[in-house]
């Protein structure tokens, strides 16, 4: 996309490829990066994430202060795993292609480049750590929750069965064959792995679900890639998501989009609700949610979809969470797994408690 080199880890990041890749798109003009502190951040089991704090040559500078600065894995198994499933080059090419044209809250981004071929990514973008991000295990709060519900329900019914979602091919797509029997010899592959290193956290009847699921993976996702299609992003939950105050309302910015995808937009409010809440919350408001976000789907426009449908997506969703959280932690090599443990990885073990409450192994076809 650009002429810049794109560095391979943040050891190959230097002032002049900052310089560089800021002066781009005009992010600095009449000044030059002298040099820049790295701090690794959490949160990175996909890539590395880390915010560069930034000194100017020019003490007038009004570039950024801080970056942050998104790259592959530096596991290089873990980093051809990644690449095979797309996920760095939907993120890449979001905010590369669509962002400017995009009607939701999320980072500015400053550098966004890739080869394909190396197999090389990088996002350099707007660091957001003036906002608040939730806890993990606690969850988040009603009003919190209330705020990331109208903010899935006005991205979806602003591109409900847009004709827009088929130019971008690169877009996640479960529905089609290639990506869904993708998805199943993934979940399939790590399966027992992901159990086995989970077992203790999953509460009792996940595993009979998980298993049973083997066979039904396409059939399921062939029902959530179907029409009605929205842009979706794939992967919202607390951990992804910043929130700004005033005395009336509350915000919600939206990060890591490399799971954007063009499929039934329940499926976000199942990733969401089973994931940013702890399940007693979850079981206090779901309902009062639910009947909000579809409420909002109508007003914006929204035609021909009624609430016993959007309940059957949302459920068929929760199927979702489930591949994502076998397939990533099942094929995993052991140093990346145990790098990315963290009380957050127990207490979504234990949200996957929906699965039980909702019913979804009556969805698993005999």
């Amino acid at each position: 996309m650009y002429a810049v080199d794109i560095p391979r880890t943040v050891e190959d990041v230097t002032p002049e490829w900052l310089t560089e890749a800021l002066q781009q798109k005009g992010t600095i003009r009449d000044t030059a990066v002298e040099s820049f502190d790295s701090t690794e951040l959490p949160g990175g089991a996909v890539g590395t994430i880390h915010r560069l704090g930034m000194r100017y040559s020019s003490s007038q500078s009004q570039g950024p202060e801080s970056v942050i600065i998104k790259l592959p894995s530096d596991d290089e198994a873990w980093r051809a795993f990644i690449n095979r499933t797309g996920a760095y080059e939907r993120e890449t090419r979001f905010y590369a292609e669509l962002v400017s044209s995009f009607n939701a809250q999320t980072t500015s981004v400053y550098h966004a480049d890739m080869d394909l071929t190396a197999g090389d990514h990088v996002l350099l973008l707007e660091d957001l750590q003036h906002l608040s991000a939730g806890d993990h295990i606690l969850g988040l709060g009603e009003q919190e929750a209330g705020a990331a519900i109208r903010y899935l329900s006005a991205l979806h019914s602003s591109w409900w069965n847009d004709r827009r979602l088929d130019s971008m091919p690169w877009l996640k797509r479960p529905g089609e064959a290639t990506t869904y029997e993708r998805m199943a010899r993934s979940y399939a592959k790590g399966l027992e792995c992901a159990l086995e290193r989970l077992s203790d956290w999953l509460p009792s009847g996940i595993e009979d679900i998980a298993r049973r699921f083997v066979q039904a993976v396409p059939s399921l996702f062939q029902a959530v890639g179907g029409s009605p299609l929205t842009l979706t992003h794939g992967d919202f939950k607390l951990g992804n998501l910043f929130f700004s105050y005033d005395d009336k309302t509350v915000e919600v910015t939206a990060i890591d989009w490399q799971e954007v995808g063009a499929y039934r937009g329940a499926t976000d409010v199942a990733y969401f609700m089973c994931w940013s809440l702890n399940t007693e919350e979850r079981r206090r408001i779901e309902n009062r949610l639910l009947e909000e976000y579809h409420a909002a789907l109508l007003t914006g426009g929204v035609p021909d979809y009624s609430y016993a449908d959007f309940i059957l997506d949302y459920r068929r969703g929760f199927f979702r969470n489930l591949l994502v959280l076998i397939a990533a932690n099942g094929n995993m090599s052991d140093g990346v797994f145990e790098s990315s443990l963290t009380p957050g990885l127990q207490a979504l073990c234990s949200r996957m408690q929906t699965l039980i409450d909702w019913d979804c192994g009556e969805l698993i076809p005999d």
